[in-house]
């Protein structure tokens, strides 16, 4: 508990402990006390207790157990666990029973933004910059729908719209609609590049493919945030 005199240890370091004045306060109590110190900055997410990472405030931590969270917790205050009250896993476990609950967590904005999930950035202010018709413009486009069909590739993953309701966006080339076939076959056209940069805007995209797999952890957020597969194509 931090109490005015408390004056054990570094001064400027609060302490964190389960009594109040000599009495063990309950896990519920404690776990709640803990939040209120840290700024509820401790949530769940996919079901895993996080905490922002010390380095990057826009990622998160996980903290699967309680040696974890106590190694957060030490991080941040001079730990006073003394014994009666609460053990250290049930303190855990009430920690996670008290925190605030999300489906998913992304430093990646939603247009509106979408219910369950956990921004850990501000979303950008829209402003008329002209850098996205720039970028746009790099590649060959076939016709102007075409571009306008990129554009709308770059800026789909940001549509706050519910899982499954999102288009999917197949990139393909012109092979040669006259004249002597494309050697090439359409390659070197900028379709791996486009489905790259739509990525690196969107943190990242999982390849497709029979031998593709996606990390376990990501699929269901993935699936319900973010593009996740492309190749030749990409999906939404």
């Amino acid at each position: 508990m931090v109490t005015a005199a408390d004056t054990s240890g570094p001064a400027d370091v609060p302490a964190f402990s389960k009594t109040a004045n000599a009495v063990p306060l309950r896990s519920a109590e404690a776990a709640a006390l803990l939040l209120a110190m840290t700024g509820g900055s401790l949530v769940v997410v996919g079901g895993v207790l996080t905490a922002p990472d010390p380095r990057d405030p826009t990622r998160l931590i996980p903290l699967p157990n309680a040696d974890a969270l106590f190694a957060w917790i030490d991080s941040r205050f001079r730990v006073r666990w003394n014994r009666g009250g609460p053990s250290k896993p049930e303190f855990y476990e009430a920690v996670k029973l008290a925190a605030d609950r999300y489906a998913c967590a992304t430093d990646r904005p939603h247009f509106p933004p979408l219910a369950g999930v956990l921004y850990t950035r501000p979303a950008p202010v829209p402003a008329a910059t002209g850098r996205l018709d720039e970028l746009v413009g790099r590649f060959p486009a076939a016709s102007a729908v075409d571009r306008t069909l990129i554009k709308a590739a770059f800026l789909t993953p940001g549509a706050g719209l519910p899982p499954g309701t999102r288009p999917c966006f197949v990139i393909t080339a012109r092979m040669s609609a006259a004249g002597p076939p494309d050697p090439r076959r359409g390659r070197g056209t900028g379709k791996s590049t486009l489905l790259s940069l739509i990525g690196q805007v969107w943190a990242g995209a999982f390849p497709s493919g029979r031998t593709a797999t996606w990390p376990r952890r990501c699929r269901t957020c993935c699936r319900r945030t973010r593009p996740a597969s492309g190749c030749a194509g990409w999906t939404t």
